[in-house]
Parts: C-alpha cells; sequence; structure tokens
C-alpha cells in the first residue's frame, strides 16, 4: 500500500534550502519514492496558519518510507534542511476507498433517486449456494412502485 510523507515547512534560509533539494531528491529515488506535489500554490480551504511550503512524497510501502526517513543518506541531508528549515513531517499510510470505511450517506453501493423514483440501492446476492458453485450477483434493487398484490380485493 502506498505511504506518503507529508511536510509542512517554513524555510529560513531559501539558498541553503534549494542547496540541498537535489540532494535530498536523490535519497528518495534510492529507496523508491517519488515527490508527488511540492513548492506549489498553496489554496488554505481550512483552518490556520497558512502553510508556506507543502511537500508529498510517495513511496510504495511503510517500510519503504521509513528505510528512507532513517537512512544515513537522508539524515545528511536532513541536517541540511534543519538548518534552512523548520516545520514538521509525517507520515500517511495510504487507504484505497475501496477499503476505508464508509461514511453514513457517502456509501458507493446507494445511487440518488430521480425525483419522484424510490431509492436504489445495490446489493450483492450469492445464488446457487449449496448446489456445488455459487456465483455472486449484483443487482440494482429499486422500492417497489406502489401496485396492489395479486388477489388484494375488498374482502
Amino acid at each position: 500500500m502506498p505511504t506518503y510523507v507529508v511536510g509542512d515547512i517554513h524555510i529560513t534560509d531559501p539558498a541553503a534550502y534549494q542547496a540541498h533539494v537535489p540532494r535530498a531528491l536523490a535519497t528518495i529515488a534510492r529507496f523508491g519514492g517519488r515527490v508527488i506535489a511540492g513548492g506549489g500554490k498553496i489554496d488554505l480551504l481550512e483552518g490556520d496558519p497558512m502553510p508556506e511550503r507543502i511537500f508529498i512524497i510517495e513511496f510504495p510501502s511503510t517500510a519503504a518510507a521509513r528505510r528512507w526517513y532513517q537512512s544515513n543518506d537522508h539524515r545528511e541531508a536532513l541536517q541540511v534542511r534543519l538548518s534552512a528549515s523548520h516545520g514538521r513531517v509525517f507520515l500517511i499510510e495510504g487507504n484505497e476507498i475501496s477499503t476505508a470505511v464508509p461514511v453514513a450517506g457517502l456509501d458507493a453501493g446507494e445511487t440518488k433517486p430521480s425525483v419522484g423514483e424510490p431509492p436504489r440501492t445495490r446489493s450483492h446476492k450469492t445464488v446457487g449456494a449449496g448446489t456445488g458453485g455459487s456465483q455472486e450477483r449484483h443487482t440494482d434493487n429499486a422500492a417497489p412502485a406502489h401496485k396492489p398484490l395479486a388477489g388484494a380485493g375488498s374482502r
């Protein structure tokens, strides 16, 4: 599962910081990482304070990210970065949306009905169980329209 190293830093010595970037990028690549965002314009949508510089580095796994962070190569580059900036850096384990915990009202199996239509949901049914093989079938279930039941008349 991909893992991300995210930094929120304030640069105190721009020249020294820029001088460390090529070395830092080389250490990231040696451990299978890649910078997926950094140094661009930030549009703060919520909260304070406004970050000055954000970077996001992707690694193929948490183990790879930790090996990079604890490596001697990175520590040497880190010393230079820490002399030219301060802030915080954290690790986030990535989760695919399909494995994330569902949120009420945001269930991917629910679809919004058109005006006047009953709600629709997506369900999974196993058919053929106990007959030597089963198959999973996905069906869209709509609430039935209001129809009288067969034989339901006046008594």
